[in-house]
């Protein structure tokens, strides 16, 4: 019998026992039919979007009558009982920032932000500026490791109190990446320290073994100054839908600032095999070396012995007579 459309926001968990879920939810449709809002909906889950370890989801309905919305916010497995989980939700603040933008009487309506999407199988990163919060990033500490995380002035700030045995134990990390086999890839960064240290970077599976794609995990020497940073590197795995970005920084205490991250797929390949990168055994000593050479589809073409990068270069050539672009590693 309400006279005006009602902004509402409902949170229910499924198991509760006392007041059924499913009717709860029926309920609530009624009132989206009554304010004249949207048939369609939007899902965030898992919410809020940058913990994916949270057992909730938000359900929104919006364009109704009077700008108001419809929210219902379900916790898998919750039972009869309030939601004060750090980990996922705390109620009392869901309902605050939800009620604050109306008045009683319906005289004052500042429709709360939307929700923030992220999309799924993407083949580039989200919210890599951190312009109005961390969300898509997920900060994860593993063992003894204790640090803090979140986007401020529009960069994302590490403070790491406690190190772990791993550089992972510390890691900052985006998944649902879509990396497709054989494509080439650029990872670009700017990132700053409060004092020099090492950041290790991964691109990987996000769900156990947690296999790296790269030949070896990327390490940058940060200083004090915020400075750019990039490496390009080949799937040469099979297609992979949900792959993660992971910025692993449990080396060292300290503080640390990320920005502007960016994964860009290369319309072509590098235009040349990378000799900056080739690492020689004994450099002084100009000692032979061996270089598997690999197609861009990742298929071993065969061996190559060098001495320096200018060897390696023409070596490659007598193995591979098209032109073309290759991967070289050193055997270790």
């Amino acid at each position: 019998a309400s006279t005006r459309p009602m902004p509402i926001i409902h949170t229910h968990g499924t198991s509760d026992d006392v007041v059924n879920y499913s009717s709860g939810v029926n309920y609530l449709k009624r009132w989206v039919s009554f304010n004249k809002c949207s048939e369609s909906s939007q899902v965030i889950k898992p919410y809020p979007a940058n913990r994916s370890g949270s057992a909730a989801s938000l359900e929104v309905w919006s364009s109704c009558s009077n700008d108001v919305e419809v929210r219902l916010m379900s916790i898998a497995g919750k039972g009869h009982w309030y939601s004060m989980d750090l980990a996922s939700v705390n109620t009392s603040d869901e309902i605050w920032n939800f009620v604050k933008n109306y008045s009683l009487d319906g005289s004052s309506i500042t429709p709360p932000t939307p929700a923030i999407v992220v999309p799924t199988n993407r083949d580039s990163i989200f919210n890599g500026g951190f312009d109005s919060s961390a969300v898509a990033w997920d900060l994860q500490l593993h063992g003894d490791a204790q640090a803090i995380g979140d986007a401020k002035d529009g960069k994302y700030q590490f403070n790491i109190s406690a190190i772990g045995t791993q550089n992972y134990q510390v890691q900052l990390i985006q998944h649902d990446l879509h990396l497709e086999k054989g494509e080439w890839y650029e990872i670009s960064f700017d990132a700053s320290a409060g004092a020099v240290r090492t950041l290790e970077v991964n691109v990987e599976q996000h769900n156990d073994p947690w296999e790296s794609y790269l030949t070896k995990k990327q390490n940058f020497e940060l200083g004090t100054d915020m400075k750019t940073y990039s490496f390009k590197f080949q799937m040469t795995a099979a297609t992979d839908t949900n792959s993660r970005l992971s910025f692993n920084a449990g080396a060292a205490t300290g503080t640390l600032t990320l920005d502007n991250v960016v994964l860009k797929k290369l319309a072509e390949p590098p235009e040349d095999i990378g000799t900056e990168a080739l690492k020689f055994a004994s450099p002084r000593t100009q000692n032979m070396q061996v270089f598997e050479v690999y197609g861009l589809n990742g298929q071993l073409l065969g061996r190559v012995n060098a001495k320096n990068a200018a060897e390696v270069q023409t070596q490659v050539r007598l193995v591979v007579r098209p032109k073309g672009s290759f991967y070289v590693k050193p055997v270790r």
